[in-house]
């Protein structure tokens, strides 16, 4: 399931992953992102991973497809949780993606928001 949050007249957008993600969760996902790139050009998302159960692979095809079309698009990119894979993977997509890319725990949420909605970055760790 995703969960999307985004603050009216914000380029701020919040994404909870948390179970399984189907293909009707991500498609309905991207066309609510591609609606606010069309409305403010460069966006920046919060992803907070609570438990990923995976995802089905017409979905990880839709999130390929939306990643290599839009990341350009995106100026910020935070990644929030606790399982061990999230910052390794964090670290290994940094040179590929052409954002800001910064893994936070979950106990740093709030910093993680703060990162987003600041116009200069923290230092790299």
């Amino acid at each position: 399931m995703l969960e999307y949050r985004q603050d009216q007249n914000s380029n701020v957008i919040g994404i909870k992953v948390d179970g399984k993600i189907t293909k009707n969760d991500f498609t309905e996902l991207v066309h609510k992102l591609e609606t606010a790139i069309n409305n403010y050009g460069q966006i920046r998302i919060l992803v907070e991973f609570i438990q990923m159960q995976g995802l089905e692979a017409s979905a990880f095809w839709e999130d390929l497809r939306f990643s290599l079309t839009h990341f350009k698009d995106i100026s910020r990119y935070a990644i929030v949780g606790e399982q061990t894979w999230l910052q390794a993977w964090t670290n290994l997509v940094k040179p590929f993606i052409p954002c800001e890319v910064k893994y936070f725990k979950s106990n740093e949420l709030e910093e993680a928001w703060h990162w987003l909605e600041s116009s200069s970055s923290f230092s790299e760790d």
